[in-house]
Parts: structure tokens; sequence; C-alpha cells
């Protein structure tokens, strides 16, 4: 019997052990399994999160620092920084840091704080490396990235006491320059991170460098928009103040006012004030461009505001010697609009730019016709220089001026067309032209208003 026993124990031995080495191998397999699903779905609840953070009109300070914590505490993380780069002078501005409570109590026994050390690259050959090649990259030797910066016991400390054994550096890419770069402390070197782990890092990353991008480039139209105020205040009340004072001086010395002013000057006053007046209404152009469109709605005569603008309209078309006609077909012509913000921006805009685009002894066409009974249709034609192919896809953008167009206008803001759009639009509208793109066969802007306006409320938003 022992003897059989024996003989089974040592045939049957290398099975038992096969067995085992199989559990172990599937235990093995299925904590690894676990591993990757809690990292897995960790990873999803924190780029959730991080995405929520994103779309909101945050400054990038704010920003970072709330993604910075987010990071910090989803993780276990001891490090987390957020940093911009300033190319010029090579240098990285810690934006937000988010550090375990034993590496604040660290930083504050020194009196140094990560979110307040500027890092340049010319202290760390490590970082340099990082931002010029745009590739991550990891260190055990804090030295590399804090060298001279911070002192060499602070470092021993936040090795021995705040468990830092490695940093992780990740460029923040947009549009394939850097922005900024992001810092990781860890508890363990970088090798020891499961593939999943070190995924899942670079997933979020690349969510806050597209974060960081928005929030940067927020702040930016905020200033601008600042910017645009404080020059249409000027524009408003100083500019378009001081040019409206002489117009009306040059309107004076013209009727003379003050007295018949010799005919060897008069034509020099004749040209100051039509170049005056250009300019004025380049200042409402780009003004009305730049600012919400309100509409206050009245009846008036379509009719009569056509033929009273063209009536101004030829004073400059007879410097040109340009023969003007215009057709108007026999039809009530009361349109519910906004008689000055139609008037100045559509009509008047339209057929000064049918002079100031034409040619010396050239042509220009007004008509006006009613179509459909519910439909108004303004044409402007003129035989001038045209509008090129490349320049009709810009015609009716702010500053959409083009290269032919700006040597013939020089008085031309480029936001004439854009702000006429903008207001055909708003009453429910359409404006249309077309163009050979051949000089002397000129261009045809054609505006269409409904009889009785599509627009329900008195305040349009910008278009």
């Amino acid at each position: 019997m022992f003897s059989f026993l024996k003989k089974s124990n040592t045939i049957d031995s290398p099975n038992l052990n096969t067995q085992s080495d199989d559990l172990k191998t599937l235990a093995e397999s299925v904590y690894k399994k676990n591993i990757e699903l809690g990292v897995t779905n960790k990873t999803l609840s924190l780029l959730s999160k991080l995405y929520e953070i994103s779309i909101l009109s945050l400054e990038p300070q704010d920003m970072a620092q709330r993604v910075s914590e987010e990071i910090q505490v989803d993780l276990v993380f001891e490090i987390v920084g957020i940093l911009l780069y300033n190319n010029e002078s090579e240098v990285l501005n810690p934006l937000a840091f988010a550090n375990s409570e034993r590496l604040h109590k660290i930083e504050s026994t020194y009196n140094t704080f990560f979110d307040k050390t500027e890092i340049p690259l010319s202290h760390s050959q490590f970082l340099k490396k990082i931002i010029s090649s745009n590739k991550s990259a990891s260190t055990e030797q804090l030295t590399e990235v804090w060298d001279s910066l911070v002192s060499k016991e602070m470092l021993e400390r936040i090795v021995s006491e705040g468990h830092v054994k490695s940093s992780i550096v990740y460029p923040l890419v947009s549009g394939g320059t850097v922005i900024g770069a992001m810092l990781f402390g860890l508890n363990r070197s970088y090798e020891q991170l499961i593939d999943h782990e070190k995924t899942s890092i670079e997933s979020f990353v690349n969510v806050v460098a597209v974060a960081l991008d928005k929030a940067l480039l927020d702040e930016q139209l905020k200033e601008l928009n600042l910017r645009l105020k404080s020059v249409n205040t000027i524009l408003s009340h100083d500019v378009k103040g001081v040019l409206g004072k002489n117009k009306d001086m040059f309107r004076a010395l013209l009727d003379d006012d003050f007295g018949t002013i010799p005919d060897a000057i008069k034509p020099f006053v004749q040209q100051s004030y039509a170049d005056t007046e250009k300019l004025i209404h380049s200042v409402v152009d780009i003004l009305a461009s730049g600012s919400n469109l309100t509409l206050q709605l009245s009846p008036f005569d379509l009719k009569a505001a056509t033929l009273e603008v063209l009536e101004d309209v030829k004073k400059d078309a007879q410097i040109k010697n340009l023969s003007v006609e215009c057709v108007v077909n026999d039809a009530d012509y009361t349109i519910v609009a906004d008689k000055t913000q139609l008037v100045t921006h559509v009509l008047r805009n339209l057929m000064e730019n049918a002079v100031n685009y034409n040619i010396q002894n050239g042509s220009l066409k007004i008509s006006l016709s009613r179509k459909d009974s519910d439909t108004f249709v303004f044409v402007v034609s003129d035989t001038g220089i045209g509008i090129n192919e490349e320049d009709k896809k810009n015609i009716f953008k702010e500053g959409g001026h083009g290269k032919d167009s700006i040597k013939t206008n020089v008085h031309s803001s480029g936001y004439g067309l854009s702000t006429a759009k903008k207001t055909v639009l708003a009453h429910g509208g359409k404006i249309s032209f077309t163009s050979e793109g051949v000089r002397c066969k000129g261009s045809t802007f054609t505006v269409e208003l409904p009889v009785i306006t599509k627009v329900q409320t008195n305040s349009i938003s910008k278009i």
C-alpha cells in the first residue's frame, strides 16, 4: 500500500505542480485585468470631470487649478503641475500646482512653492529636450527639473518625506506648437506604471492641452473685446465728432456762409468735403460691424429714401463724369424697417461704392421694383473695376476689400459690405452680387427686402 501510494504520488506530482502554476498564472491574469479595469474606470471618470471643466468659461489659471486638483486627488499623485511656455524667453511659468498634504508642509517649511517658481530652460536640459522634441520623459533625479531653483535639502526631504520617487513631464501641444507642460510627481518610478496607466495619463494630458488652449484663446478674445470697446469709444466720440465738425465747416464754406470763397480754392474745399464725408461713413461702418444691431422699426417710403440718397451720390458722380440712370417702377414702396440702418448701411453704401469703384466717364444704374407683391428689389450696377474670383469669397467679410479695390478707393474700410449684409439679413432679406471681374464691366449688387418685415422684435443680435 505504501509503495503504491508513494509511486502514485511520484507520478501525480508534476500534474499538481502544473495545476498550481496554471492557477497562479490565472490569478495573476485576473489581478492584472482587475487593475486595468480599475484604471480604465478611474480614467473615464476623470476624463468626464476634465471635460466638464474644459467647457466652462474659466480664466486659464482657474481652469488649470481645478484640473490639477482633480488629477492629484483622483490618481493620488504627490505633485501635479501645469506650466505655460514662453517661447521668447524660453521659460516655463507655473500656472497651477496641486500637491499632497505632506508636500505642502515641506513647501511651507522652506517658504519655496512650486506654483511661484519659474523654470528657465537654461536651468534644465531635461525640460529643454522635452520642449524641443515635443516628447514626454521621466526622471528619478529631481535635480534634473529643479536644479538651483530649489535647495538640495528641500529636494532630499521631498524624496524622503514627500515620497516623490520620480517625475514625468509631458509637453502640452496645440496645433503642433508647445503651449506648456504638465508635470507629475509620483511615489514610484515610471517603469512601475502598467501600460494602462501610462496610456491613461497621455489621454488626459491631451484633454488638458485642448482645455488650456481654449482658456487662453477665451482670455485673448476678452482682452481684444476690451480693446475694441476702447477703440469704438474713441471712434464714436472723438474721431466721428471731429470729422462731423469739419464736414459742417466745409459745407458752410461751400454755401458761402462766411462770404464768397475764391474760385481757385473752391475745388479744394469741395474735395475736402467729399473726403471727410467718406471718412465719416467708414467710421460708421466700422462701428456698426463691431456691435450688436438693434433695429428701430417704423414704416417709411423706400422710394423716397432711395431718391434722396441718389441726389447726394450724384454730386460725387459728377466729379468722375459718370452717367447716372435711375429706374423705379410704379408701386407702393412703404416698408416697415429701420430707416437709418437701411439708408446708411445698404442704400448709401452700395450707391457710393458704385461711384468710388467706377471708372472715369463710366456709368451707374439704380433700379427699384416690387416683385410678386411681397418683395422689394433694389439693384445697383456700375462699370467699375469689377470683382475678381479671389476677392469674391471675401466680399462680405469684415475687412474684406480686395487688392484692386483698395487701390481705387483709398478710403475703403473693408467693413461696408459686411455691414450691409448684416443689415439686410436682420431685416429678413438677402443680398447678392454678380461680376465678371473685368475692368469696365463692373459689378451688380441686388438686395431683396420683404414688403412686410419678418423681424418680430426690435433687438437683433450680431450676425
